[in-house]
């Protein structure tokens, strides 16, 4: 349900095609519900970093175009600022990335990082439709709202209920 709900405001937003990229694919699950109409006109990058998962998605979706970075996100060697759409379910937690670069969000917490790091692999105007943990609207910290405000247009949240993925994924967030 929340794969197919983040593709309909993909599309509510204007996005009919054009480079993605999942940055935490996992399984594929978000990739899966994509509509054909978006992917017939898309061309799609997964990263992720478990390599079994990655093996996984590589045997599932590369016959239709993925391309798969085995890998985590800061180690992916991906051109910034051409993507049309960042679109995923990002790691939640209090812990950072291997992030070695002087960026200005190399050292928040990942979930925050993911955020930053895709305003910078996103084109201007481009989409990024992520979901996140409470913390990035919620921190006592407001470090990363602030760049993040000021480098890109906030268009719309939704908060999901506390145990949105409770059934399927077996997480509380």
């Amino acid at each position: 349900v929340v794969s197919k709900a983040l593709w309909d405001i993909v599309e509510r937003l204007g996005f009919k095609g054009g480079l993605v990229l999942e940055p935490a694919a996992g399984g594929g699950h978000i990739i899966a519900h994509m509509p054909t109409h978006l992917a017939e006109k898309s061309d799609v990058t997964a990263v992720e970093i478990d390599p079994i998962t990655a093996s996984m998605l590589e045997t599932n979706f590369a016959p239709y175009g993925l391309q798969v970075h085995a890998c985590g996100l800061e180690d992916a060697k991906l051109p910034a600022g051409v993507f049309d759409l960042v679109i995923g379910n990002v790691p939640f937690g209090k812990f950072k990335t291997n992030d070695t670069t002087k960026a200005s969000y190399s050292d928040w917490s990942i979930h925050n990082w993911f955020f930053g790091k895709s305003v910078d692999l996103v084109r201007p105007g481009g989409l990024i439709v992520l979901i996140t943990t409470t913390s990035t609207m919620d921190s006592a910290t407001s470090v990363h709202r602030s760049w993040l405000g000021a480098h890109a247009d906030l268009l719309g949240a939704i908060r999901l209920p506390t145990m949105a993925f409770e059934t399927f994924a077996g997480t509380s967030a």
